[in-house]
Order: structure tokens, then C-alpha cells, then sequence
């Protein structure tokens, strides 16, 4: 996930001997689940209240190449994005959040202080999504969708960046 091959490159970087007839049997369903990748519900909401009160948006994810576009496709419209495979690296290291930082103009480090830009970050993984961004001097928040956490989708999360903004 930290670089932008094909599954043809991938095989053969990783020594795998594959034949054409099974690789294009993998192609296909690699373009099928790719083509039905379809964004949640509450991150378009989420998304659309953050615009709608100036909020630059970003996504920074681990994905390999060929999720790219199609991520990018079902949510139009971000500031920013980081993939690991365009940064070269992944989740939870501090370069992949450096990366989104860059591309949404913002600086790490400012806690949501007078007069700064600030980044904050949610996702599903409390090692990627919180603890990383945190030690990379990032607001994170872990996403726990099963409703035992403390935040239980993203509009939610959408709510608590608008209202830090208002104080």
C-alpha cells in the first residue's frame, strides 16, 4: 500500500508467479469491488455541514492504487487528500498525516488555539486514526460506529469540529 503498482507489478515485486488467465481473474474482481465502493451516508452529510461552515476537508487513508479514484470519485469535492500509496507511507506514520497537513494548508501542533488553522482527524482505527494524528501533533478521534464509543458516526464528529470553532 505504499506504492502505486499494479497487481501485474505487486506479483512480480513480490516474487509471486502467477499466470495471465488467473491475474485477469483477480483484475476483474478487483474492478468490480472497486466499482461498487460507495461512500457513507453520514460522511457526505458530515462533509457537507463542514463545507457549509468553511471547513476544509481531506481524506488520509491507507489504500492501495487502484482504490484511489474511485475514493476520490464518491466524495467530490475535498480540499486534500493523502493516499499511503502516493506518500510512500502508511498509517499510523507521522508522514502520511505531514502529507495531509500539506495538502489542506494546514500546520500540525495548534490545538485549536486563536489565529491557527487547525487539523483534526477521525476514523475507525484507534491506532491509525487517534493515537497516530495525536503523536504527529493532530486532534484525533477514534470512530466506533458499533455506538459504544464516544463518537458514534461522523456527522457527530462534524458537529463537535463546528462547535470548537464557535468558542
Amino acid at each position: 500500500m505504499t506504492n502505486p503498482w499494479t497487481l501485474a507489478e505487486a506479483a512480480d515485486h513480490l516474487g509471486i508467479a502467477i499466470s495471465l488467465r488467473r491475474l485477469q481473474i483477480i483484475q476483474d474482481d478487483l474492478e468490480r469491488e472497486i466499482a461498487s465502493i460507495r461512500p457513507f451516508v453520514d460522511g457526505l452529510e458530515a462533509i457537507a455541514l463542514l463545507r457549509a461552515e468553511g471547513v476544509r476537508v481531506g481524506i488520509c487513508s491507507n489504500l492501495c492504487e487502484p482504490y484511489g479514484e474511485a475514493v476520490l470519485h464518491g466524495l467530490p469535492g475535498l480540499d486534500g487528500h493523502a493516499f499511503s500509496y502516493q506518500v510512500g507511507a502508511m498509517k499510523p506514520d507521522v508522514e502520511i498525516y505531514q502529507a495531509i497537513c500539506g495538502s489542506l494548508g494546514v500546520a500540525s501542533g495548534h490545538f485549536f488555539e486563536d489565529g491557527f488553522e487547525q487539523i483534526a482527524m477521525v476514523g475507525d482505527s484507534p491506532k491509525c486514526d487517534r493515537d497516530g494524528p495525536r503523536a504527529a501533533g493532530m486532534l484525533g478521534f477514534h470512530l466506533d460506529r458499533r455506538g459504544s464509543g464516544a463518537i458514534r458516526d461522523l456527522v457527530q464528529f462534524a458537529q463537535l469540529v463546528i462547535e470548537s470553532r464557535r468558542q
